[in-house]
């Protein structure tokens, strides 16, 4: 007997960096099984601007040194 494997729909909320980035990782990634589909869903346009969630991973240096000593004992 032969099972046919049920397609695995994918939904991703939010066309930000971090939305787009795992769309794309999971739509590239090699045991992704052929019949799945990849949706995301965005309530403006990809990537229309910054919602302010994600900013602190792609810029490095967007605070002073007195903000990083202050968190530094947060983490």
């Amino acid at each position: 007997m032969t099972q046919t494997q049920n397609p695995q729909n994918i939904v991703v909320v939010g066309g930000g960096i971090a939305g787009i980035t795992t769309a794309w990782y999971l739509a590239t990634h090699p045991k992704r099984p052929a019949n799945s589909k990849i949706t995301v869903i965005e309530g403006t346009k990809i990537a229309a601007g910054a919602s302010g969630y994600s900013g602190g991973f792609l810029a490095k240096d967007w605070h002073g040194s007195a903000t990083a000593s202050e968190r530094s004992g947060l983490s």
